[in-house]
């Protein structure tokens, strides 16, 4: 069944991350350093417009940092393309289940925990409200933006069999919803046709 199928592929994608860790490590070093760096420059900003305006581009960035950083799924998904291939083609196991596993171990075991350290440093170090229900509501909004950029960089990727196109597009992708997010551009401003582009987890 697709349930064993998942199963086995998940336990199969475990242990070759508990075999090499290097990658979940990277991720979280380099997101929680880039929080760090971010929160030092923002640090002790004033309650005002400027800080307002310093703590909107914070979380700007955070969202295109992530959004773009998703794209290495698609790198993720083009090295295993001919053992993924072959073992679809000899009844292995089927695509969705593939496609399934392949996108819980990416969130579960890169880009979640990496999300999570970051909040850790950013949300405290820029002067958010400081109560648990905020923190957590920007961490879960956070993450949830995460499993949804780093979905739709893998559907990209499984779309398309050369990996410069498919990380071109899933860059392009982010970059166009990083615009229609509502930071750089006043979406009841904008002509009705294009408010199709708004609908962009960064709008939530």
């Amino acid at each position: 069944s697709w349930i064993t199928e998942t199963r086995v592929l998940l336990g199969r994608a475990g242990r070759t991350i508990a075999r090499d860790p290097s990658l979940l490590v990277a991720h979280i070093l380099v997101a929680s350093m880039t929080a760090v760096v971010l929160g030092w420059l923002y640090l002790d900003s004033p309650k005002s417009l400027a800080g307002f305006q310093n703590r909107a581009g914070g979380i700007f960035f955070t969202l295109v940092f992530f959004g773009l950083g998703s794209t290495s799924a698609a790198d993720r998904l083009a090295a295993e393309s001919a053992t993924r291939a072959r073992e679809i083609q000899s009844g292995y196991h089927g695509a969705g289940s593939y496609v399934l596993s392949a996108l819980i171990t990416d969130v579960a075991c890169l880009r979640a925990p990496a999300a999570a350290a970051y909040a850790l440093v950013f949300y405290f170090l820029m002067g958010l409200k400081a109560e648990a229900s905020a923190f957590f509501t920007f961490l879960g909004v956070l993450e949830l933006f995460v499993v949804c950029t780093a979905a739709m960089s893998s559907l990209v990727s499984l779309c398309f069999d050369v990996p410069a196109v498919a990380n071109l597009i899933a860059t392009s992708l982010q970059l166009l919803g990083a615009m229609f997010g509502g930071f750089l551009v006043s979406i009841q401003n904008v002509a009705p046709y294009l408010n199709t582009f708004a609908l962009d987890p960064r709008n939530v």
